[in-house]
């Protein structure tokens, strides 16, 4: 099914511009780890596991198993003086169908969210405490997951998280099952060919998928850019829900008008993004075109290409 929020057309004097999002299905490569931020503030997250600011480090961490005064080592911008936070976000993927156990060992607090739902609670200030979860049941594919640390007062500072697999024993949840974006969605926008004259057709295929068990959301964020109109601007800022097994393909001819006497390169530029904080991005795509518009050809209305082309995207 094709939902509208998914595709959208809009008016540029004498062409149709359409606009679209692919999600395609995938085998999924080994992880890379987690997206990590680190910020010089205990109290981001000892008095508020909801709180948002911005970070003092960002870099992708393999797996979470750290013990900072045991050897592991803190991004340069962070004074290791037992003051501070940290969090990590992306996917996680479940092999099989069953029911799993997350736990962690942390100095001091730490919480574990799976599909935006705490399955560990080791929050409050103490010493190296191991605290499993309560089992939670999991379908086999991909799931957000994120964790919340912070580290209070002088000493120890420390954080393991593991999980048991159905059948197996515990074990540090590895890199090979943590994503910093959802492998199985991509972003995808092409044109049927690389240049185009004034009264050429373009032609647009438009595939949608969502192969996992679970429903996905993502805003999405359509740029024009040219550099040789000095054009890049978003204009389009859509958000996207896509069910289980969200499956569709179109195409569509576009009739391009009279887009003026001079040559120049275009792209469409499209982003998926998460939709809470920190906005991870999910996919990315571009297609490039080329305007050339023929002897034949005559002067645009209006004159300002760049601006017809951002003004009627809004």
């Amino acid at each position: 099914m094709l939902r509208k929020e998914s595709l959208t057309k809009k008016v540029i004097p004498g062409i149709y511009i359409l606009l679209f999002i692919g999600i395609f299905a995938g085998t999924a490569n080994a992880g890379n780890g987690l997206n990590a931020r680190y910020y010089n503030d205990d109290n981001f997250y000892r008095w508020d596991w909801e709180a948002v600011g911005t970070p003092d480090a960002l870099q992708i961490d393999p797996y979470i198993a750290f013990d900072w005064f045991g050897g592991s080592t803190l991004p340069s911008a962070i004074a290791n003086d037992g003051w501070w936070s940290a969090d990590w976000q992306g996917f996680i993927s479940i092999p099989t169908t069953g029911t799993y156990t997350f736990a962690t060992t942390s100095d001091d607090g730490s919480r574990v969210y799976i599909d935006d739902k705490i399955v560990v609670d080791n929050g409050g200030d103490h010493p190296p405490t191991y605290n499993p979860g309560t089992p939670v049941t999991l379908s086999a594919g991909m799931h957000p997951i994120k964790v919340k640390y912070f580290e209070s007062n002088s000493g120890p500072a420390q954080i393991f998280l593991y999980w048991t697999v159905p059948g197996e024993i515990e074990t540090i949840v590895p890199e090979k099952v943590l994503f910093t974006e959802n492998p199985l969605i991509s972003v995808s926008i092409a044109t049927d060919k690389p240049v185009y004259s004034q009264g050429s057709k373009m032609i647009v295929s438009v595939e949608i998928k969502n192969p996992t068990t679970s429903s996905v959301a993502a805003d999405v964020n359509v740029y024009i850019k040219s550099t040789d109109l000095g054009l890049n601007v978003k204009k389009v800022s859509k958000r996207l829900t896509m069910a289980p097994g969200f499956d569709k393909k179109i195409t569509r001819t576009i009739p391009i008008g009279n887009l003026g006497q001079n040559n120049f390169n275009a792209s469409w530029y499209i982003e998926m993004r998460e939709t809470t904080a920190p906005f991870n991005l999910i996919g990315e795509a571009s297609a490039t075109w080329q305007y050339l518009p023929g002897v034949a050809a005559v002067a645009p209305e209006p004159q300002d290409i760049g601006n017809a082309l951002a003004g009627q995207l809004s």
